[in-house]
């Protein structure tokens, strides 16, 4: 379940677009669009390295002992809380 901060910035995203093609700034929208990609993309990329998903040899923290279940518990209610304080 995304957190707030997902959800606003995915609504924010919908506006921002829509405004675009209203606005017949068609060329606006794919920059808008690549970038909104690439950092979810990113993002996901991000969650499974924390989790301890990916394959061992490039897992976080890089070449130190996984994390415990209570520090991915942390980051991910941090996460859903918005990311205050980054």
């Amino acid at each position: 379940m995304p957190g707030r901060a997902a959800r606003l910035a995915g609504d924010e995203f919908v506006v921002l677009v829509e405004d675009c093609a209203d606005a017949r700034e068609l060329n606006a929208i794919a920059p808008i669009i690549t970038l909104f990609f690439l950092i979810t993309y990113g993002t996901i990329n991000l969650v499974v390295l924390v989790e301890g998903r990916a394959d061992p040899s490039i897992r976080m923290p890089y070449h130190r002992r996984p994390l415990d279940q209570d520090d991915i518990d942390t980051i991910r209610e941090w996460i859903n809380q918005g990311a205050n304080d980054n």
